[in-house]
């Protein structure tokens, strides 16, 4: 059999995987791709091991997610049992800085103000990750005017910072205009204040401003303007104020450099000059003409002129004041006085006309007259009536009640006048009636009285009348005829005939007993008493008989006796009355009488029934029979058999208008009657009667009415919806057709296809009140109609309409302001959002608002954008361009909350100014509030303690900020070497205000290790002792201890520490001196010797009496040179003599990765490229504890050129010497570190006898 041999796979198993890393991301990367294959498909259960460096393999893949995690010489490998192990070896994972940018945030100022805090924006941090920075201006100081510095703002720091790298940008700052501290100083700006003078003066007396810090501004450093209204334009020209009219509002204008310019308003008063008039007092009695008196004036400007005159006048009783007119300058009258200059006191005196005075009484007749007029004929008859006129003038100067009297008999026409005005005359007439008295007497005297009222005096006049005729008695009878035939000629067949008869008085004497007779118609009337002029009249009638129509007259007589007063003629002569009426011819006659009932407006209207009289009377003489009425309008038919004279009968017949009778403008009935007269003759007549229609009226009337009900206030508001009930009648008298209502206003339209008289139709219509109809103060609406009628002329429409009033215009605007998605509290820099919304809650547009954010944080609000209006954005301000009633804009404001708000309530308000159109204040928002976060600092200070600056940067301080009260934070300090740091790392607690950590850095350049006192051991150099160990014929295995003072358990530069035992340096004498001997100077250093600053202590050695020789090889042993103690140059320095060495090869530096060969000085060669790990380098000393570098140029034989120099070949020998005691003292010293000090001791040796032999030689 043979043997078969599974070898290992080395073909099949695949091993891949990338470099890994990236940008820092805050997490972890990978190598990139690893994954293993068998067969080309992936092996899932392969096992993959990484390795970095020379760590040990690991199934956990290796990760970076730091900067600072990068790997370098990642290897990996696969192993699958029968399969040869993959590996891939120097891969790496690299995480490169993340770009991060700090953009110095643009900051303002007004001017004159200190600078505010920077603060910048980092972008690009992960993790809430810290960057350090500064913000600085350097124009600080200098770049002070108003203006924008761009890029001012510098923001530094380092560029590399953890896992970011970091880009600075500069910030824009800008110095605003200050619009804070330019203020007027109120009581030193003032106006003009003084009394009319007639001279100009400046309407501004003073104007102060003062500026930054109250700081009175120079008046050279001021421009000041002026106006005196809005409309004006300023002016540097000061407005002058002469007349009382002059006083004006004085705007004043102020400008600054760099500040905004103010306004303030000053009053420039001129003052009226007081003026003072005086008039005299008079008295005097009532005599119809007017008393008077003088008068002055006193105070016009000396120079102006003017009219004055006393005007004061009384002519009636009373009493008045001494009136004067003073003429004023006026256009074209040439005075110069104007009277708003001046304030008039007057003095006035009075003047008084009385009515009573004992020497001086009044004429009555100057008060009431009374006068009669004659008669035509020249005499007076008993009853004749006598006019008087009576005039009374009101003598007083106040209105009276004038009140006459008369005696009995005198009848006034008007007794009482009242409300008489002052000298007013009044007149009126009496009468009286002549008597038969009077006639006997022959005349009759009459007397009036005057009365006032409020006043006791009165006054009389009397008037005689003596033109009175002489007594007669007569009467007369008058008989007059007072009806009228019937046919206008004479009196039928039973016609009545009446009478009026007259007994009349015509003498002037009084008639009794007084008896009237008429015979005819058997009437007697008596009379007692009838007075001259008197009648009485009596009715009588009489009927016609056949007889008097065959007579053919009535003849009628009256007649009358009395007794007269006069006892010689008591019969009184009477003048009888006598009347004859014609009769007319025997006649048959019938009469139709047709009438219409009236109609109460006189025509008759469509539809309205006419009911109609038709009367028949036999209006002859003879009866007459068989008689028809007919009426064909009505179709009415009736008859009558017999009808005597002066018989008649009635009919009564309805009709209905119609449309047609209203076209024709009347309606005309005829009833037609027929009968026969006793000689069998025909009798017939006809009764017509025509009434007025209604005049053809096509009219259609539209009446609106409101039927919605107005506010409580009785008045629409904008947006209310008004209802109206619209009639369409037809309130004339024809048929309407194509009939259409119309309502503008609301845009309805109706038709109607037919509308009869009478009839009507109804519609509803709505309208919503716009703002023009509260511009307008009401909402008119008339709605109309067009029509087609029956006539020519286009109907006639009456439009309907009504007037509603509207809300008055109520301009009002609703502010509000919320914070948008509000937190409980925010952190500086945070942004808060706010949104303040403007409605127009009035009833009419309103434009220009000015909407003001009014915010009370360390910063300005910005305001980003407008929705809902058109604005204009003015810093903290927008202007809305126009708000329709009910309309809302939204203004979003943001602000970035700065360091100097922390711990506050930031609160914001809005105000808008809506240009006093609403009622009362501008309406502003409640304060909307904000908490901000009660957050401090932690300040970082590096400082060099006092005394110890070097040339090393310190780290920078930077700032940890907006940590909540509570926050513990530990604080390590960076390094410097050099130096250490105290306390080296601090852990502080946030309460409620910043922290500042200092760290002081002290000279660190020596420490405690015994082994390395050298090597810093972060206690400050300043709290340590430099101990300093020498020997004398000896050597110290270290030359330096440095030892910690302490007091009170803390380091302190006047404390006391102490050398440890390992500080401690062991003394070794010197070949030929003897060990026992040792003494320390000045003490023996020991763990309780107290360190209290830098000393030495001194090993001291005795020489030996037997030098010391070695066995082997027996070679003669070279005198030993006793050595001085060395010094360090500084003290805690050791100073270490160095072994010359010298290349190989001169000049030629030693290839890299190998050791050059050793010369020494003596010629002796070593050549040791790769020495032993515990070897010493042989051009190296180990002094004191310390290695120090041989200087081959200090020692004299390493210049020399032994072939060239044969004076000198002695030094073949020395070298030998030392060659051999060098052997020696391998071989006698086990301890590589006293060899190496015991070379360098032979080596001095050997240089000291070089150098004595030298100078032998010489």
């Amino acid at each position: 059999a043979g043997d078969f041999e599974i070898k290992t796979n080395t073909e099949d198993l695949k091993l891949t995987a990338e470099n890994g890393g990236g940008v820092y991301n805050a997490a972890p990367y990978y190598l990139n791709n690893v994954g293993a294959t068998l067969n080309g498909e992936a092996l899932k259960d392969a096992k993959i091991e990484y390795k970095v460096g020379d760590g040990e393999w690991t199934t956990t893949a290796p990760s970076a997610t730091n900067v600072s995690d990068s790997k370098e010489k990642i290897s990996v490998r696969v192993t699958l049992e029968g399969y040869e192990t993959q590996q891939i070896n120097d891969l790496k994972i690299t995480v490169t800085h993340k770009d991060v940018t700090v953009t110095a945030n643009r900051a303002e100022k007004l001017f004159g103000k200190e600078d505010p805090k920077f603060s910048a924006t980092v972008t690009g941090t992960l993790n809430n990750d810290e960057i350090k920075y500064t913000v600085t201006r350097p124009g600080a100081g200098t770049d002070e005017a108003v203006k924008l510095y761009k890029d001012a703002l510098v923001a530094a720091g380092d560029e590399i910072q953890g896992n970011y790298k970091v880009t600075y940008v500069a910030g824009d700052f800008e110095i605003k205009t200050n619009t804070e501290d330019l203020k007027f100083v109120e009581a030193d700006t003032k106006g003009y204040n003084g009394v009319y003078d007639g001279k100009a003066h400046d309407g501004v007396t003073s104007v102060k401003v003062t500026g930054v810090g109250e700081a009175e501004i120079a008046a050279e450093d001021m421009t000041v303007k002026y106006r005196l209204s809005d409309e004006d334009e300023w002016s540097s020209e000061m407005p002058k104020v002469t007349d009382v009219a002059d006083t004006t509002p004085v705007q004043i204008q102020v400008t600054v450099a760099n500040y905004e310019p103010i306004t303030t308003t000053v009053q420039a008063t001129v003052t009226e000059r007081p003026v003072s008039i005086t008039t005299e007092s008079a008295t005097r009695t009532y005599n119809g003409t007017a008393l008077t008196a003088p008068g002055k004036l006193d105070g016009i400007v000396e120079g102006e002129s003017y009219g004055f005159t006393v005007t004061g006048s009384q002519t009636l009783v009373g009493e008045s004041q001494n009136t004067y007119t003073l003429t004023w300058a006026e256009e074209g009258n040439g005075y110069t006085a104007k009277k708003d200059n001046y304030t008039v006191t007057e003095t006035l005196g009075t003047l008084t006309v009385t009515d009573d005075s004992e020497t001086d009484p009044i004429n009555p007749e100057d008060v009431v007259k009374k006068t009669h007029g004659a008669p035509e004929d020249g005499i007076y008859e008993a009853g004749e009536v006598v006019t008087f006129t009576v005039t009374v003038t009101n003598i007083y100067d106040q209105t009276k009640t004038i009140t006459l009297n008369e005696i009995d008999g005198v009848t006034l026409e008007q007794a009482v006048f009242e409300g008489v005005e002052p000298g007013e005359t009044v007149s009126t007439t009496a009468t009286y009636t002549i008597t038969e008295a009077d006639v006997i007497a022959g005349e009759f005297v009459n007397t009036v009285t005057a009365s006032f009222s409020d006043e006791e005096s009165t006054f009389e006049d009397e008037d005689i009348v003596d033109e009175i005729e002489e007594s007669e008695g007569h009467l007369t009878i008058n008989k007059e005829t007072t009806s009228t035939p019937a046919n206008g000629s004479s009196y039928v067949l039973g016609e009545t005939i009446t009478y009026k008869i007259t007994a009349t008085n015509d003498g002037n004497l009084t008639l009794k007993d007084v008896k009237v007779v008429d015979e005819l118609t058997n009437g007697e009337w008596t009379i007692e008493t009838l007075a001259p002029g008197a009648s009485e009249s009596f009715d009588t009638a009489y009927t016609v008989t056949e007889a008097d129509i065959l007579a053919g007259t009535v003849v009628n007589t009256a007649t009358a006796e009395g007794t007269s007063p006069d006892p010689e003629e008591p019969e009184v002569p009477v003048e009888p009355g006598e009347e004859t009426d014609p009769t007319e011819t025997p006649k048959p006659s019938l009469f139709v009488d047709k009438e219409a009932q009236p109609d109460e407006d006189g025509v008759y209207n469509l539809g309205d029934e006419i009911t109609y009289t038709i009367k028949v009377t036999n209006n002859g003489n003879v009866t007459v029979t068989d008689i028809t009425v007919t009426d064909e309008l009505t179709g009415g038919n009736w008859t009558i058999e017999s009808l005597a004279p002066g018989e008649s009968r009635e009919y009564e017949t309805v009709y209905t208008v119609t449309e047609d009778d209203i076209l024709n403008g009347s309606i005309t009935n005829i009833a037609v009657v027929e009968g026969t007269d006793p000689n069998e003759d025909p009798v017939d007549t006809e009764g017509e009667e025509t009434v007025p229609t209604d005049p053809a009226d096509s009219h259609l009337t539209v009446t609106k009415r409101t039927t919605s009900e107005p506010g409580e206030d009785g008045t629409y508001d904008l947006g209310d919806t008004i209802t109206y009930e619209i009639v369409a009648t037809n309130d004339g008298n024809l048929t309407l057709n194509n009939v259409v209502v119309t309502d503008d206003l609301t845009g309805d339209r109706w038709e109607i296809e037919t509308l009869a008289p009478g009839q009507s139709r109804t519609f509803e219509a709505e309208y919503v009140v716009t703002e023009e109809d509260i511009h307008n103060g009401s909402v008119v609406n008339e709605a109309t109609a067009t029509a087609d009628g029956k006539e020519e002329e286009d109907p006639e429409i009456i439009p309907g309409e009504t007037e509603d009033p509207t809300n008055p215009e109520s301009p009002s605007l609703d502010v509000d302001k919320a914070l948008v998605d509000g937190k409980d509290e925010y952190e500086i820099g945070d942004v808060i959002e706010y949104a303040i919304t403007v409605t127009n809650n009035g009833n009419v547009t309103q434009n220009d608002i000015r909407v003001t954010d009014m915010l009370n944080a360390a910063g300005n609000i910005v305001i980003t954008d407008v929705s809902g209006a058109e604005g204009e954005i003015d810093g903290a301000s927008v202007t809305l361009d126009s708000l329709a009633p009910g309309e809302t804009a939204t203004i979003h404001c943001e602000y970035t909350v700065l360091k100097a708000d922390r711990g506050n309530t930031i609160t914001n308000a809005a105000i808008a100014d809506d240009e006093g159109k609403g009622d009362g204040e501008d309406p502003t928002t409640p304060e909307v509030p904000a908490e901000v976060a009660d957050v401090y600092d932690i300040n970082v200070i590096h400082q060099f303690a006092d005394g110890e600056e070097g040339d090393v940067e310190l780290p920078d301080d930077y700032t940890i900020e907006n940590l909540p009260v509570g926050t513990e934070r530990e604080i390590t300090a960076e390094n410097v070497e050099g130096y250490t740091v105290s306390p080296a790392s601090q852990t502080v607690t946030v309460e409620e205000s910043d922290v500042t950590v200092t760290f002081v850095y002290y000279t660190d350049e020596v420490g405690t290790d015994p082994e390395n006192p050298d090597n810093p051991d972060n206690v400050p150099d300043r709290y340590q002792a430099v101990v300093t160990f020498e020997a004398v014929n000896g050597t110290v295995d270290r030359s330096t201890a440095v030892v910690t003072l302490m007091r009170d358990g803390e380091p302190a530069e006047d404390g006391t520490g102490y050398l440890t035992e390992d500080q401690i340096a062991t003394a070794t004498a010197n070949a030929g001196y003897d060990q026992n001997s040792l003494t320390w100077s000045s003490e023996t250093p020991t763990t309780e010797v107290p360190i209290t600053g830098d000393r030495t202590f001194t090993a001291t050695f005795a020489a030996t009496q037997t030098p010391v020789i070695p066995e082997e090889p027996e070679e003669p042993t070279t005198p030993t040179v006793p050595t001085l103690p060395t010094t360090p140059t500084t003290p805690g320095t050791p100073t270490t003599p160095t072994l010359p060495v010298t290349p190989a090869n001169p000049g030629t530096p030693a290839a890299a990765g190998t050791t050059a060969p050793i010369v020494y000085a003596d010629g002796v060669v070593v050549d040791d490229a790769e020495p032993a790990e515990d070897d010493y380098n042989l051009n190296e000393v180990e002094r004191d504890g310390d290695t120090e570098t041989i200087d081959e140029d200090a020692t004299p034989l390493g210049n020399m050129d032994l072939d060239k120099d044969d004076d000198h070949k002695c030094c073949i020998l020395h070298f030998i010497l030392l060659l051999l005691a060098l052997i020696v003292e391998l071989i006698y010293t086990h301890d590589r570190k006293k060899r190496q000090e015991r070379i360098f001791e032979l080596r001095r040796e050997l240089e000291d006898i070089d150098d004595e032999e030298l100078q032998a030689d010489r």
